[in-house]
């Protein structure tokens, strides 16, 4: 345990197998077994008093374990400092306090002490055969020793936790433990994966993998770190992601590489139709055929970067065979409402509360949801919280799949289907997003320049363009396109610069990884905290805000001032009379009379609805005390309340007419509207 580890991997290189052994396998544990039999229940409160240390200590002590892992050219040492690392682990667990930590501890413990005595039995068979334990001098061992290499990797995947091992188990187990501590919770039961579940896991498996790739090296050649960039490049493998080896599935971008395309989005969308199950980025190093905006053509010459981020809009948005489930309240055995109402955890671990809506897949049935309390599984990334919404207790519920539900208390989970966001106007929003990600990574690099964002999607240096931004998607597909231009090394077309005029150019790989990293980061923030912010930032860095500008649609030019982005990314220029006009980024202008706004999500209430078929629907207005002509092209029919009106969410052309994207209920405290089929 950090910091009193130091003496361990000079033991082990020391000693000698026998040693090793009985050191990795046994005496090690130790220190674990005696926080389980003796700290714990002999000194309580002393030990729940100083669990966030001891925590904080094992967390060092995992992470700065696998770093200097990275360091080793010794193969003992570096299983010793992988042992270092699971022994943090282990006592992270002891000191969570709960059942899922202990247990998890107590098979870590075992487990690690079989798994690392076969690994050192494994060294040692190493060392006789070769004469030394430098990992760069192993080489070709699957070759001459078929049969041992196949036990070493079985031993090294169960050391990582490869689900069907013992480490995988252990790894779930006190992974449990970590994120109740995540969330400040004690009960495993209402808490859910965090941070701290992967921070550690991620720092610990980079130890390891680095591991099992230097010894998959020496299986098959001899190591050369120096060409890994290169490997990584070649072979497709993401930068700059390390993930957990007991995650099937990992996360971040699968990257495709290539030398000549004719443009990055047209591979995206050519991958696209054989079907991709994994977020990709298509990296090129020139384009024949690149193009921007409305179809204009982009030079891409060789030594600028060129990429193309396919990106699943079924993480970001809900999907069209989703529903959204809104907890009121439910009382169940050992579930009271305050156990419901963690406010403080909510954008950040995701835990149901009062009056959330959260979205489940169409054939998830809810009935078991709330019964069994399958809390986890809203935790999956595909499922994130979106809205609130007012809703009261009812004494009966219709919930999905036509389930009736009565709880014995009276009080119920009420549900009703919703419709969804204007998915084009939130595509749009990413293009903000990805502007800022390029932005903070240019600037990563080259402290200090004079960065701007042009509207809608070209980043500026001193007035000149050297990134452009393309957003395409596949009609019927979850798939977004966000295709990223930025000028390295050449600035092929006049007003236009690139990044070596003012500084050290730099390479594609460093470009990418440091893109991802910020466009995640972003896109996270962008999900969690709305669209607000995003346009704030970007607002700052505008370039020619609130001077005169003019715009250029179809065949027209306006001229006015540029005052100001509005909440859904439309530019608006206002002219010498007052007047407004809205620019859409995929669309024609919206033109209004003085000062007046366009409807908006959520913008416009209006009552005494009649429809006339699934296409077209007539309101009374509100604002204008008329009626007008709605035609509706949502994806879902449109719900329709008397009593609670409906909110429509769309383009204004003129006093009369709106052009609906979506339309959806507004919930009235004592109505639940009807879905008209």
């Amino acid at each position: 345990m950090f910091p009193f580890h130091t003496w361990l991997p000079d033991a082990h290189v020391q000693s000698p197998t026998s040693g090793s052994v009985i050191l990795a396998g046994l005496l090690i544990k130790m220190g674990g077994y005696g926080f389980l039999r003796f700290s714990i229940p002999m000194l309580p409160q002393a030990s729940l008093y100083f669990s966030n240390f001891v925590v904080v200590l094992s967390i060092i002590a995992v992470i700065y374990a696998s770093l200097v892992a990275f360091a080793q050219d010794d193969i003992k040492k570096l299983i010793a400092y992988s042992s270092i690392a699971h022994m943090g682990i282990v006592t992270a667990g002891l000191f969570s306090f709960c059942e899922e930590g202990v247990l998890g501890s107590i098979f870590q413990m075992i487990s690690h002490g079989l798994i690392s005595a076969a690994l050192f039995l494994c060294v040692g068979m190493l060392y006789t055969r070769t004469g030394t334990l430098e990992i760069a001098k192993y080489f070709g061992i699957v070759n001459t020793m078929p049969k041992f290499g196949f036990m070493f990797i079985l031993f090294s995947m169960a050391s990582i936790g490869l689900p069907g091992t013992s480490g995988f188990v252990a790894f779930e187990l006190m992974s449990i433990s970590l994120y109740v501590l995540a969330s400040f919770n004690k009960d495993s039961i209402y808490s859910c994966e965090a941070g701290v579940k992967y921070f550690t896991l991620s720092a610990l498996s980079s130890c390891i993998m680095l591991y099992g790739m230097s010894l998959l090296y020496g299986y098959t050649g001899q190591v050369n770190f120096s060409e890994l960039g290169s490997f990584l490049q070649n072979h497709q493998i993401t930068y700059g992601i390390v993930f957990g080896a007991d995650k099937v599935i990992p996360e971040g971008f699968h990257i495709h590489h290539y030398k000549e395309v004719s443009s990055t989005n047209k591979e995206a969308l050519d991958l696209i139709d054989k079907g991709i199950s994994n977020e990709t980025v298509i990296v090129a190093d020139k384009q024949t055929e690149g193009r921007g905006r409305n179809g204009k053509s982009w030079v891409s010459p060789e030594g600028n970067f060129y990429a193309s981020l396919i990106v699943n809009l079924f993480n970001d948005y809900l999907s069209e065979n989703q529903f959204s489930v809104s907890f009121q309240r439910v009382t169940l055995e050992s579930r009271k409402k305050e156990e419901w109402s963690s406010t403080q955890l909510y954008k950040r671990c995701g835990i149901p509360t009062k009056d959330d809506v959260i979205p489940v897949p169409r054939h998830w049935d809810p009935e078991n949801l709330i019964t069994n309390g399958h809390i986890r599984q809203l935790c999956n990334k595909n499922w994130i919280p979106v809205s609130r919404t007012g809703m009261t207790p009812h004494t009966t519920c219709k919930l999905q799949c036509s389930h009736s539900y009565v709880s014995s208390t009276g009080e119920n989970t009420g549900m009703t289907e919703r419709g969804l966001m204007n998915q084009v106007s939130k595509l749009t929003e990413l293009t903000f997003v990805t502007a800022l990600a390029v932005r903070n990574t240019i600037l990563s690099f080259i402290n200090g320049l004079n960065l701007q964002y042009k509207w809608p999607n070209d980043i500026l240096i001193d007035g000149k363009k050297i990134s452009g931004i393309l957003l395409e998607k596949k009609s019927n597909s979850n798939w977004l396109i966000i295709g990223i231009g930025i000028n390295v090394n050449h600035a092929p077309l006049p007003g236009t610069t690139c990044i070596s005029n003012y500084g050290d150019s730099v390479s594609n790989i460093d470009l990418l990884r440091k893109l991802i990293i910020n466009f995640n980061k972003l896109r996270k923030q962008w999900l969690f905290d709305g669209f607000y912010a995003i346009r704030e930032m970007w607002l700052k860095k505008a370039f020619k805000m609130n001077e005169q500008i003019s715009v250029k649609l179809a065949d027209k030019l306006y001229e006015g001032i540029f005052a100001d982005i509005d909440k859904s990314g439309k530019l608006v220029l206002q002219q010498k009379d007052g007047s407004l006009i809205y620019f859409d980024a995929v669309s024609e202008a919206i033109v209004l009379p003085n000062n007046q706004k366009p409807i908006r999500v959520g913008g416009m209430v209006v009552e005494n609805s009649v429809i006339q078929s699934e296409s077209e629907v007539i309101f009374q207005m509100t604002d204008f005390n008329k009626s007008v002509v709605v035609k509706y092209q949502g994806i879902l029919p449109p719900i329709f309340s008397e009593k609670s009106g409906v909110v429509v969410q769309g383009k204004m052309f003129d006093n009369s007419t709106f052009l609906a994207d979506t339309v959806f209920a507004k919930h009235d405290e004592n109505y639940m509207p009807k879905v008209l089929k």
